[in-house]
């Protein structure tokens, strides 16, 4: 039994080793057996440098800047991607018209920065940066997280090149034998198409437990670019999906109801983290570290 787990967004300043301690300690922190941890021989998928690299055009990894900064003169597509998410965060977050553009005026007025990174020349430009300062003013956490997400998910989706060398990189982890599987934001989505792959090859793997947390799998925007959204039927045991209803990754969908059958939800999670999203909000969650407990 090996358990496996594939991080999300932002991860670049980690390498695999402190990723993996990172995961572990709050694990073990919040109640996990270390022993039972240790025997399980804990293993992290680690592709946030590479993906830095592949989505930002740059030769190292390097911390993440400012998001808002980091869309200045995307492509025409990679911002048609940006907006369609921001339409789903703004019906989550019950953002009215009036309010939206209310907003804009104000980033407008104040020579917000996203003003300068997203033309207001269109309806689509306005309604983006009025979304983005309303979740400024909610928390500035979460206009930044949602962002990140949205730049690295259309570079692992649709960029040339970076799904493949994504894909190259975590699916060696994905070896015979049985697996417990736990999956953060991006990695989620990852995590299932590794899963469609081997289903698709025929693979002995068996993955006892698929845990995702904070997954965009039920996000339209991510959706649409997934190949036959289904639960694969191939070696998977039980798939538990956690999420925080205000989560501006996963925007609270229900992956039953959005993604496939086969799932069980768990929308009771309260991701006390400033941005609702974060790793360590969801794996100090007791109902979490039971379900992994209980699979090793």
């Amino acid at each position: 039994m090996t358990l496996l787990f594939i991080h999300g967004i932002g991860q670049q300043a980690y390498d695999e080793p402190r990723l993996l301690a990172k995961w572990s300690k709050i694990l073990v922190d919040h109640g996990l057996d270390p022993a039972k941890l240790a025997a399980a021989q804990p293993a992290m998928a680690f592709y946030g440098d590479l993906l830095h690299q592949l989505s930002e055009n740059v030769a190292v990894a390097q911390p993440m800047s400012a998001s808002v900064s980091g869309i200045a003169g995307v492509g025409e597509d990679e911002l048609e991607f940006i907006q369609a998410g921001l339409a789903e965060t703004a019906d989550q977050r019950g953002f009215t018209t009036p309010e939206i553009e209310a907003a804009a005026q104000r980033a407008e007025a104040s020579l917000d920065p996203v003003v300068t990174a997203i033309p207001m020349s269109t309806g689509l430009g306005r309604f983006a940066v009025g979304v983005l300062r309303l979740l400024d003013e909610q928390a500035p956490p979460l206009r930044d997280t949602a962002l990140r997400f949205l730049k690295q998910a259309y570079a692992y989706l649709m960029k040339p090149g970076v799904r493949p060398a994504i894909d190259a990189r975590v699916r060696p982890k994905f070896a015979s034998g049985e697996l417990v599987l736990v999956t953060h934001s991006l990695g989620t989505v990852i995590a299932y198409h590794m899963l469609r792959e081997l289903e698709k090859a025929g693979s002995d793997l068996q993955v006892r437990l698929l845990i995702t947390m904070g997954s965009p799998l039920g996000v339209k925007a991510v959706k649409r670019y997934v190949d036959l959204p289904h639960r694969p039927s191939c070696n998977l045991g039980q798939w538990l999906n956690f999420y925080d209803r205000g989560d501006p990754v996963s925007l609270g969908k229900s992956l039953t109801a959005e993604f496939a059958a086969g799932i069980v939800d768990n929308g009771t999670i309260n991701n006390q983290t400033d941005n609702a999203h974060s790793i360590e909000g969801y794996l100090n969650q007791a109902v979490i570290r039971d379900a992994i407990a209980a699979a090793l």
